[in-house]
């Protein structure tokens, strides 16, 4: 069974007091038309996962599930489950490396670009998330999901006159109304930005295939593993709708 789709929340800062918020969609599923469902995950640092934050039962059962994989490591049901599940523990550099192993096997599996490009941006590494979104649209030039996001990375570093290019494309063009709806938002606040007299501003550079993402500026540094979390920090757990992934779909 597939998840619902929906869009996951970046944030970047912008100058020195502007907070620019970006959707970065997530389409699951193979239909570029399928309804997309809002979500709130805030970019931020987030806590390494360890004994003391994640869930025992969650941790068992990815520790279970990376076994299944090294005993049939080309199984890509297996290697997408593992990728969710990896990306569910904010293990995101683990996560990238997971799907680029499943694109080895399943080149052609659509929502392992669009998963593997938002691994890359939860990492700041725009770079690779533009080069997982470009590998796509080389596939299918007109895919409205992985256009958008190709918005998203512009602004995330940015590139706003890219970003409006895109989103008013998809804004145009796309039969699905919700996304369409979400780039005329997302252009209606780079509008914001501008009648401001605020250009987003590219973050500082995340070294190539860095295995954490730097914190934004003003940010509290990223708690340690293993250290025990604020009290007032909520434990992490998996999403409530994961479901295991069958491969093709």
């Amino acid at each position: 069974m597939l998840r619902s789709p929906r869009f996951q929340l970046l944030a970047l800062i912008a100058g020195v007091t502007a907070l620019v918020v970006i959707f970065f969609v997530r389409s699951d599923g193979a239909s570029p038309s399928s309804s997309p469902v809002p979500a709130t995950l805030v970019v931020a640092p987030e806590a390494a996962p360890s004994s003391a934050n994640v869930d025992p039962t969650f941790h068992a059962q990815l520790m279970a599930l990376r076994q299944q994989v090294d005993a049939a490591p080309s199984d890509t049901t297996l290697l997408l489950q593992l990728a969710r599940l990896e990306q569910d523990a904010h293990q995101f550099a683990e996560a990238a490396s997971t799907y680029e192993r499943v694109l080895t096997f399943a080149p052609d599996h659509r929502q392992a670009y669009l998963d593997l490009a938002l691994s890359y941006g939860q990492l700041g590494q725009w770079g690779e998330a533009r080069a997982a979104t470009e590998r796509l649209l080389a596939r299918d030039p007109d895919d409205p999901s992985a256009l958008y996001n190709l918005g998203a990375i512009h602004a995330n570093q940015g590139e706003a006159a890219d970003a409006r290019r895109l989103w008013t494309r998809v804004q145009q063009q796309s039969r699905d109304a919700q996304l369409a709806q979400q780039a005329a938002a997302s252009l209606a606040r780079l509008d914001a930005l501008a009648a401001e007299g605020v250009t987003p501003s590219a973050p500082t550079p995340t070294p190539s295939l860095a295995p954490v993402r730097q914190p934004m500026s003003g940010a509290a540094p990223p708690i340690p593993p293993g250290a025990p979390l604020p009290a007032d920090h909520p434990p992490i757990r998996p999403r409530d709708d994961f479901q295991p992934i069958l491969a093709g779909q």
